[in-house]
């Protein structure tokens, strides 16, 4: 721990908001399930490069193929540069992968994503300096089409000290998020 203290929240607490699904309530509540999970996650961040390549990149036209799709949407030359030495140290074995992501908005809000992200790149530059040569790749689930998972969670407003819950049911026929229409997506903050 880091010996840093917390504000501590008032109104109801998180964890017993109806409905909250239980991994979100064991992250909460910070319990042991995810704190051993957090353990083994660093403990794999501090390993010892495994010596077996990475098979999947062994197929150099598979990779050639998907290299011209890639770098198509690469902003410049410099990172075209540094995306084919990754790719390269990755297809000759010689490098490790730090593989994270987020869709955006979800357990935290964008800010959440853009801090998984950079905590990503970090991770794999220590590792790197560390003599374990490693590259960052993150991935962002922004094709989200699950319009009942986006209408799913309730929020505490402690302006109006209330529980927010969601609109009204989904049609099942509707289930795209980009589809959905302005006043309803606005909907749960109108309440």
């Amino acid at each position: 721990m880091t010996g840093r203290t917390y504000p501590v929240a008032r109104g109801a607490p998180l964890a017993a908001v109806p409905d909250l699904p239980s991994l979100m309530i064991d992250w909460v509540t910070g319990a042991a399930s995810l704190v051993g999970a957090t353990a083994e996650w660093r403990t794999c961040l501090e390993s010892p490069s495994p010596s077996t390549p990475a098979p999947a990149w062994s197929d150099t036209a598979w990779r050639d193929a998907w290299w011209d799709d890639f770098a198509a949407d690469l902003p410049d030359d410099e990172a075209v540069s540094i995306c084919r030495s990754n790719v390269a140290a990755l297809a000759a074995g010689a490098a490790d992968v730090i593989v994270t992501g987020q869709q955006p908005g979800f357990l935290g809000g964008p800010l959440y994503t853009l801090y998984k992200a950079a905590a990503c790149i970090a991770a794999a530059e220590a590792r790197s300096a560390a003599g374990r040569p490693t590259v960052p790749l993150f991935w962002s689930g922004d094709d989200d089409d699950d319009l009942r998972e986006a209408f799913a969670p309730r929020l505490y407003d402690p302006r109006r000290r209330a529980i927010l819950r969601p609109v009204a049911p989904i049609p099942a026929a509707s289930l795209s998020v980009g589809a959905l229409p302005a006043s309803l997506a606005g909907a749960g903050e109108a309440a």
